[in-house]
């Protein structure tokens, strides 16, 4: 049983449809409560598409726990449909992105970067890039998007060897003087491929709608105990879906 004394609750959100790529059929969205990891609502979808399944899922939450509990705030993926339709149907839900997603789609694009001529030297700052961005994050508070994002840009200027000057909120690194094997990292030069991408104002906005504190990792670990009911090689129905996610779905937590 959940109590929740009245407070709104930090909840993460993440669609599983029954198979692969964006052609699935049905689905099911996952609610847990960040803060004490319990699962609140599993909901059974049937659209289209993974992509709309997810915000139908959603959708239904949102109805399921309108008049029983106040979303306080909302972690989920960069689900672009999803995102506009909390904007303007969840006004007093703030909602912020898990961050592994983010570093993801950023660590792909590095990784693309990093087979173009003149680039070859950013390979080695790969998971440093990365890292940065995690720790942009974490080490800054949740309302300061401003300053989340130029802690996120002055990675740029901080592979030059440029460790100064970076303006903004951010204007130096907080590193001390480097030792040892940050030291003799290889510096790269200008590229701007790189500068393209640290300063992308969507990625920027994005970056700045990052959770600091809690992320969806707990939900995809639930997920993972789903495919032992509904693993992804077979083809179900609705009821199919509904039906191999029962147990799941009766040991979910009551909420009062």
């Amino acid at each position: 049983m959940l109590q929740t004394e009245g407070r709104p609750l930090v909840l993460g959100g993440d669609g599983r449809a029954d198979s692969h790529g964006h052609c699935a059929k049905f689905g099911t969205y996952t609610t847990m409560d960040l803060e004490s990891n319990v699962v609140l609502d599993l909901q059974s979808n049937e659209c289209g598409g993974s992509y709309h399944m997810e915000l139908e899922g959603l959708k239904r939450m949102v109805a399921f726990f309108e008049d029983i509990l106040e979303i306080g705030t909302l972690v989920t993926d960069r689900h672009r449909q999803i995102a506009k339709w909390i904007r303007e149907n969840m006004s007093y839900t703030k909602h912020l992105y898990d961050i592994w997603h983010v570093t993801k789609s950023v660590g792909k694009k590095l990784k693309a970067i990093c087979k173009l001529k003149g680039c070859e030297d950013l390979k080695a700052w790969q998971q440093s890039i990365i890292n940065h961005l995690y720790w942009a994050v974490v080490s800054s508070t949740q309302d300061d998007a401003e300053l989340i994002v130029d802690k996120w840009k002055s990675v740029e200027r901080h592979v030059l060897n440029l460790h100064s000057g970076h303006g903004g909120k951010f204007p130096t690194c907080a590193h001390k003087r480097l030792q040892g094997r940050a030291h003799k990292k290889k510096w790269i030069k200008p590229t701007v491929k790189l500068e393209k991408l640290v300063t992308d104002k969507r990625l920027c906005k994005d970056i700045g709608k990052l959770s600091a504190v809690h992320q969806t990792s707990n939900v995809e670990g639930f997920h993972s105990l789903i495919i032992q009911f509904a693993p992804k090689c077979y083809v179900y129905s609705y009821t199919g879906m509904l039906c191999s996610t029962t147990p799941l779905r009766l040991c979910s937590s009551s909420v009062t």
